[in-house]
């Protein structure tokens, strides 16, 4: 596999669910699936894929692992466009830049796995994610809903200082919402 090749994990699907992703991915240049079962066998292993597809059930119930993949992440949900959600389904589904319901057409599934795959691109694979301890500091301040002056005040550095700590924090993780770097922080303990 060459180092420009980017690895899509399609994790729980049915077959035919992965035999016309497998399709579609294949009709973009240096892209390869690989089948996983659940997320746990994708999560056991470092580096293991670029880009996720799945099942909006995995992804719901997976928050900690996909949350900070979101971007890279395409959800397929098992029933129409126009079907309702809960509430707090659709508001989890909607921050996703790519998700496809059984009705979608191809042009519609085409244009959500160039997302995830242009997404995977921009992530640096020897950029390590994890946050550093300041930044695990300012995230934890903002998390219990202070501003950036009160952050600054906090931790005793400039605004400037805190402004560029959030700009890493959600380079890092993807997530550029104010609620979802809380949810981050507190789905991983952070606060």
């Amino acid at each position: 596999m060459a180092s420009d090749t980017i690895r899509i994990a399609l994790v729980g699907l049915t077959i035919l669910e992965r035999l016309g992703l497998r399709e579609i991915a294949g009709l973009f240049p240096k892209v390869e699936t690989r089948d996983f079962n659940h997320v746990g066998e994708v999560a056991s292993k470092e580096n293991v894929a670029d880009a996720f597809v799945v099942d909006s059930e995995a992804y719901l119930l997976n928050p900690t692992f996909f949350l900070p993949r979101r971007m890279q992440t395409l959800v397929v949900m098992r029933h129409s466009r126009r079907a309702m959600l809960k509430d707090t389904e659709l508001r989890l589904v909607d921050t996703l830049p790519a998700t496809i319901y059984f009705d979608s057409d191809e042009a519609d599934i085409e244009d959500a796995m160039l997302s995830i795959i242009k997404e995977a691109k921009k992530v640096d694979k020897t950029n390590d994610s994890r946050l550093s301890q300041r930044e695990c500091e300012v995230l934890r301040e903002l998390a219990a809903g202070k501003t950036n002056k009160e952050i600054a005040d906090t931790l005793c550095i400039s605004i400037n200082t805190v402004i560029t700590h959030r700009k890493n924090i959600s380079g890092k993780l993807g997530i550029h919402s104010v609620s979802g770097l809380s949810l981050y922080a507190v789905m991983n303990g952070i606060i």
